[in-house]
């Protein structure tokens, strides 16, 4: 309505006398018209930004004539081209001979156009924005979007040619409070006809939930379909404001959450499609539960309708972009599911299933090849199939993952069920061992080899000569070791496949880095507790050891290449494994032999020990000692391996042994009395020290194989209750029998603790040196 002055001013006389006169016009008439016209255009560009100021920015309303403005805006527009043309055919000739003055006038003319061009446009603007508001009313989307549109671009050509800044920026916020109207019109027009039911979805979904859950969209059969196109074509006309691809993106998120996953994560779960009044509906539908291998089929089954039924909620022309960008949002995450929850849990477990499989890998690769159809997915989407490609791999990857799960749970058994060993696995092994025949010298020259008696290919081995001593060993670390052995067999058994027997093999040796890892620390309180487990676990680490070392041999020539060669062993875990062992029963040792030492510290040392009270106490503490010897001989004789049991209570009698011994040859003076009770002790010592070792009693000579200091301490009782002739004669100047278990030092002390200091002392104590 505003534009009805533009052209009240006096253009067309203007124009008229110019023309009426052209005849007679001199430079002078041309430059005064020429003149008028531009200060008349000035005048006019300075009205109309008064206008949109109060139109746009003070909101002030006309109402004027659009149409009749816009008609005399057209003849001033004539009349400025009708000048142009008369100037330029008949007046430039007469003027040729004032270049400067032409170029001034036509410049003149040149800033005329420019401003009337800059009118025009403005009319432009507010042509397509007063259309845009019409068709929004009217319900044409597509016809407002493309309005819009025109009025972005010419809005942007006017901004070029030097509008003024405060009626640009109020265009401007006028064009985007209109397109944002729009936008919103689309959102509500959307979320009319594309519903989902219900509308407020939680955030958590249960199996019983999702029954509930349905799509309502146009089918393309119906009447709505044509309403729906005309929305979905305003909103793809819209890229300004990017509102097509924010509801592709806000879409494809909702049908993930609410179709895609669900239908994959729930076995039993299908999609059921149904048409009415013109709205196809999508909705689950609940079976009977189905096995793993219907399950893939269904999902695959139940994706591709709903993904058929989302191509065509949109019009044909603006599916492939539709389809793309859905497939950007939901195929990652939807690849993933299918391969955590569908194909993950059809790999074989057998390679009877293992042949089998090849169905699966047949129906995926014509799922991937519906999505490709339909757009979902690009070309180069093979994620699915490689991975039903792969199944060798993924067979054997699931097979270790079981074994080693398999071996944890029997790691963690309680670890005091035990069994005895037998000689049965050991003829077994033996069995399965194959002496190999050295190679033979200068083959390469054809000349004759000749056997070496020390190489020989005949080697005669005893039946028992890999034989495990036998001793007591917990039924979980039996059964682990059938396992690695079955696991190994199995290897062999796959030779068909080699891919696969090496991740068995290496496998297996995962096992044995398992049981170093589980065992000791699953079960450290009670091994540290109680010293029959300990010294079970060292019988459990020596006896996997002791199969370590032939298992690589047992089974290297059945195996597949490249684990054919020799270098498959499990030698290199034999010194790991022994030495866990070694530190338990190291470890038990300590704490017993400091068990010991406690009992003999309870009494403060040998001294005054005829008097009744330290007497008792002496003899207290060293039966405690005894005793606690004793009963751990017992123990360890129902586990140990009779010459490890030896060695073993044999170091904690040579413990008690010893520190008795020290602490008698620490005595300064030892009366009469104290000797005879120390001679008593030392006997008593000497009567119960065998039964604890061997469980009876023993030659001396036989308990000091394992208790060095035993010697020691017979000698000792000797010297307690000899005289000094004796026990010179028993020194023999170094060579008699207390040379061998006494120092001089030592000898000499103990003369001197228990004998007065007279002149027959001192020369027996001369007499002791070497």
């Amino acid at each position: 309505t505003w534009l009805l002055k533009m052209a009240a001013f006096g253009g067309g006389s203007l124009v008229s006398n110019i023309l009426q006169k052209s005849s007679v016009l001199d430079e002078r008439v041309i430059d005064e018209s020429v003149q008028k016209l531009t200060k008349k255009s000035n005048l006019l560009k300075g009205e109309i930004y008064e206008i949109l100021k109060q139109n746009y920015v003070e909101f002030q309303s006309y109402v004027d004539s659009t149409a009749s403005l816009e008609q005399k805006l057209q003849e001033v527009t004539a009349e400025y081209r009708r000048l142009s043309g008369r100037i330029e055919h008949e007046v430039k000739g007469r003027i040729l001979k004032s270049a400067d003055k032409r170029q001034e006038i036509e410049a003149k003319l040149q800033g005329t156009q420019k401003k009337i061009d800059f009118v025009q446009g403005l009319v432009s603007v507010y042509q397509c924005l007063e259309a845009s508001k019409v068709d929004l009313q009217s319900e044409k989307y597509s016809s407002a979007a493309a309005h819009l549109n025109s009025t972005t671009q010419q809005l942007e050509k006017v901004g070029r040619s030097g509008c003024d800044a405060k009626v640009f920026r109020a265009l401007k916020s006028e064009l985007a409070l209109v397109m944002s109207g729009l936008s919103l019109k689309l959102q509500e027009e959307w979320n009319r006809f594309v519903t989902w039911n219900p509308k407020v979805i939680p955030e958590s979904i249960t199996p019983t939930s999702l029954l509930s859950i349905e799509l309502r969209v146009p089918a393309r059969s119906g009447s709505l379909a044509v309403c729906f196109d005309e929305v979905v074509t305003a909103m793809t006309s819209l890229t300004t404001l990017g509102v097509w691809s924010q509801k592709i993106g806000s879409f494809g998120k909702r049908l993930l959450r609410l179709v895609v996953v669900p239908l994959i994560s729930n076995p039993g779960l299908q999609t059921s499609r149904t048409q009415e009044k013109g709205v196809a509906i999508l909705r689950f539908v609940k079976t009977e539960d189905v096995d793993l291998y219907a399950h893939v089929q269904g999902v695959y089954s139940s994706l591709g309708g709903v993904f058929a039924l989302v191509k065509e909620v949109v019009p044909t022309a603006y599916r492939e972009e539709w389809m793309r960008g859905i497939g950007e949002v939901v195929s990652p995450d939807m690849s993933e599911l299918i391969v955590k929850h569908c194909l993950a849990a059809t790999v074989p477990k057998s390679p009877v299933e293992l042949e089998k499989y090849s169905e699966i890998g047949a129906q995926t690769a014509e799922f991937e090849e519906s999505l490709l159809k339909l757009g979902v997915v690009e070309p180069d989407f093979k994620q699915l199939s490689d991975y039903t490609g792969n199944v060798n791999v993924h067979f054997a990857a699931q097979k270790c993952q079981d074994l080693l799960v398999k071996a944890r749970s029997i790691l963690m058994k309680p670890i005091h069920n035990a069994v005895s060993t037998t000689n049965d696995e050991v003829l077994a092994s033996m069995s399965r061992l194959e002496v190999v025949p050295p190679p033979t010298v200068a083959a390469s020259t054809g000349s004759k080899a000749k056997k070496s008696p020390a190489h020989s290919a005949e080697v005669d081995l005893n039946a028992l000569t890999f034989a495990f001593p036998q001793c007591t060993i917990s039924e979980s670390v039996k059964e682990f070791v059938d396992l690695l052995y079955s696991t190994l067999e199995e290897c062999c058994n796959t030779a068909a496949n080699p891919s696969t027997a090496v991740q068995l093999f290496y496998a297996t040796r995962n096992m044995v880095e398992l049981f170093c890892a589980v065992l000791p620390s699953f079960h450290r309180s009670t091994i540290t507790e109680l010293p029959r487990i300990a010294v079970v676990q060292h019988n459990n680490c020596m006896y996997l050891a002791h199969h370590l070392i032939t298992l690589g041999h047992q089974f290297h020539s059945r195996l597949p290449p490249p684990l054919d060669s020799e270098v498959s062993t499990f030698i290199d875990q034999v010194p790991y494994v022994r030495q866990l062992g070694e530190e338990c029963l190291l470890s038990e040792m300590k704490k017993q032999c400091n068990s010991i030492l406690q009992c003999l510290k309870s009494f403060g040392g040998f001294d005054d020990v005829s008097s009744d009270d330290k007497c008792e106490l002496v003899y207290k503490g060293v039966r405690q000692a005894l005793l606690q010897v004793t009963k751990l001989g017992k123990v360890y004789a129902e586990v140990l391996p009779v010459d490890i049991h030896h060695k073993a209570v044999g170091s904690l009698l040579n413990t008690l042994v010893t520190n008795v011994i020290d602490g008698i040859l620490l005595l300064e003076d030892i009366a009469a009395d104290d000797a005879t009770e120390l001679h008593d002790l030392v006997n008593v010592i000497l009567e119960k020290g065998p039964s604890a070792l061997f469980g009876g009693a023993s030659e001396a000579e036989s308990v000091s194989t394992y208790c060095t200091s035993w010697l020691k301490l017979g000698k000792l009782a000797t010297v307690l209750n000899a005289g000094l002739q004796e026990i010179v004669g028993l020194w023999d100047a170094g060579s008699g029998s207390l040379a061998q278990a006494f120092t001089p030092v030592e000898l000499r002390g103990l003369i001197k603790a228990l004998f007065q200091n007279t002149e027959r002392r001192a020369s027996a104590v001369a007499k002791i040196t070497l």
